[in-house]
């Protein structure tokens, strides 16, 4: 595998290059940068999802590309040429590479642009589909950099297998999860992790092309690759089941007081995970049940006054909480309900007794910008990006978003509820994982994690009855230690190198 150890000069330099960018600060020391000196493709798509989510316009972001891609395919030459020695043309490998750079741009973009949407918005199945939408590109592409022709041959392009390759995902996965551990305690330690796996890329790629060369197969990675798939198709087949198929289990209507209901972003009275909650899933009777306003008491609020500004929405929550009514009064919140409650807390000035909301919104604002519509800054390229894929949305009648509004995650400012003195439960979705970057649980706060999507999670039976549980005063178990906590984990990580 290593019979030319000079073929691995290449991408132990860019590994040290991009340890040094980190320790000046120009990088971030975080799980992002995993991919940052990985093997082609992936150090492209490490290029393009942070230059979507920097550049401050498109030119700069066209010209940072091209210098990149220039880069990126000199180091794959080198390397290429280097494992066969002798006989190899490096003008004719740099030719070769530098095409499948360019051609691999357009395939990676659409998933670099899409994470970051979905970072922007907080939309987890836009960061799923972007996975799927930038694996199977990714993966093709790897197989023809791994047989790129020198001028001694061309290779069948066989290798790395499917198996293979997501492996050494995983292993970038692991990688950036070290290196975000390891960065909490010194950069330099962060630096030099990223600084010493330049070896270890060399000796995967170069094994893919020796065995490229050899037409040998091999199975490594196949058990990995098929339980991650079990284990995502067993997830999703509970979603599905949670979304369309799970009835609500009525308990009898025995419990005295008020049940407040409030949905989410895009909610109505008609629309929304909690427009036709059943009281009875609760154990309350349907005239104890309301469905909170976004415009103020007896008013019906519209799709589009969920996303205005979540101080004025909270002081118009907050007064219909303070209405007349019987006691104990406990709210049931979706989504965006957690933002709105967290400011209805903070004031310290309400009559709620407990509260729970089901698939939360984290308390912490991304890290990334959006500049307004048309002006220059950090995130003109991604911003333009998300306004240019909402337009799409509508176009074919699927609901959009607003990057822009008051209330889209990248326009909000963190706020951390010190002393709410209300007992609270937050029932995460693992399907939202994906979007963490940091922390999920807010202080103070009962955490439970439901294995459902942002929607189905307030079908979910586990959900459900723990939510009926601690509204009532009565003990809900947490998942802070658990299984389902290591879960919430485990998805964080795997999303983190891939997203800017």
């Amino acid at each position: 595998m290593l019979k030319r150890p000079l073929a691995a000069v290449p991408l132990t330099i860019e590994g040290l290059l991009f340890a040094a960018l980190i320790l000046f600060g120009w990088l971030p020391a975080d799980a992002s940068a995993a991919p940052a000196a990985a093997v082609f493709p992936f150090d492209l798509y490490f290029d393009l999802k942070q230059s979507v989510a920097f550049s401050s316009g498109w030119v700069l972001f066209g010209v940072s590309v091209a210098a990149l891609v220039l880069f990126r395919t000199a180091l794959l030459a080198l390397t290429a040429a280097f494992a066969d020695g002798r006989g190899a043309s490096l003008t004719k490998t740099y030719s070769a590479a530098l095409m499948l750079g360019l051609r691999a741009v357009p395939y990676l973009f659409p998933a670099a642009a899409l994470y970051f949407i979905a970072v922007a918005t907080r939309y987890a199945p836009f960061a799923w589909i972007a996975s799927l939408i930038g694996f199977f590109p990714a993966w093709r592409l790897c197989r023809r950099g791994v047989g790129l022709d020198t001028g001694i041959g061309t290779r069948n392009g066989t290798v790395p297998e499917i198996s293979s390759f997501f492996l050494y995902a995983a292993l970038l996965m692991g990688l950036g999860a070290s290196i975000s551990a390891l960065a909490g305690r010194s950069v330099v330690l962060a630096a030099l992790i990223v600084a010493g796996t330049g070896p270890l890329h060399a000796t995967v790629w170069l094994g893919w092309r020796r065995r490229s060369t050899e037409s040998a197969a091999s199975s490594e990675g196949r058990v990995v690759t098929i339980v991650a798939f079990v284990l995502v198709a067993a997830f999703f087949i509970s979603s599905v089941i949670d979304r369309n198929l799970r009835e609500f289990r009525v308990v009898p209507a025995d419990y005295e007081g008020s049940l407040l209901l409030l949905g989410g972003v895009d909610s109505t009275r008609t629309t929304g995970a909690l427009a036709d909650f059943e009281p009875g899933a609760l154990g309350y009777a349907r005239d104890q049940s309301s469905l909170l306003s976004y415009r103020g008491s007896d008013r019906p609020h519209r799709a589009a006054d969920t996303r205005g500004d979540l101080d004025e929405v909270a002081l118009r929550v907050q007064k219909q909480i303070e209405m007349p009514g019987d006691r104990p009064r406990v709210l049931l919140g979706h989504s965006q309900a957690s933002l709105i409650l967290d400011r209805i807390l903070e004031t310290g000035d309400h009559p709620l007794d407990a509260s729970a909301v089901i698939s939360p919104a984290p308390p912490v604002a991304p890290s990334i910008d959006v500049p307004p519509e048309g002006e220059a800054g950090e995130g003109r390229v991604g911003g333009d990006s998300a306004r240019a894929f909402a337009d799409l949305l509508e176009i074919v009648n699927l609901t959009p978003y607003d990057v822009d509004a008051p209330a889209s995650p990248t326009n909000l400012h963190t706020l951390r509820v010190r002393d709410a003195r209300v007992p609270r439960l937050a029932v995460w979705a693992l399907g939202d994982s994906v979007l963490l970057e940091t922390d999920w649980r807010r202080p103070g706060e009962t955490n439970l994690v439901a294995l459902s999507d942002h929607v189905g999670a307030p079908r979910n039976p586990r959900a459900l009855e723990a939510t009926r549980l601690f509204l009532q005063g009565r003990r809900a178990g947490s998942d802070e230690s658990s299984w389902r906590s290591v879960a919430v984990n485990l998805l964080r990580y795997a999303f983190e190198p891939w997203r800017p």
